[in-house]
């Protein structure tokens, strides 16, 4: 869409050019608009793909980690 918005532009400017008329408003500011959108969902599918591979990573990763033990080293010195 930002490229087609970028194609547009240089189109509307090669034509008021090649004519000597003034543009009359609507084209530049339709030519923005498609330009932005087309920036906001580029980004929103770069944040997307972000996401989603965090949440693959996170997805194999156990729901607890085990921060210390207690009383098995007691226990296999007993036993020896």
């Amino acid at each position: 869409m930002t490229l087609i918005a970028f194609f547009y532009l240089i189109y509307v400017i090669t034509w008021g050019l090649l004519h000597s008329k003034e543009a009359t408003g609507w084209s530049s500011i339709l030519a923005s608009v498609l330009f932005f959108a087309g920036l906001q969902i580029l980004f929103l599918g770069v944040l997307g793909q972000y996401i989603g591979r965090i949440y693959e990573e996170i997805k194999f990763r156990p729901l607890y980690f085990v921060e210390e033990l207690t009383g098995f080293a007691i226990e296999k010195e007993a036993a020896t």
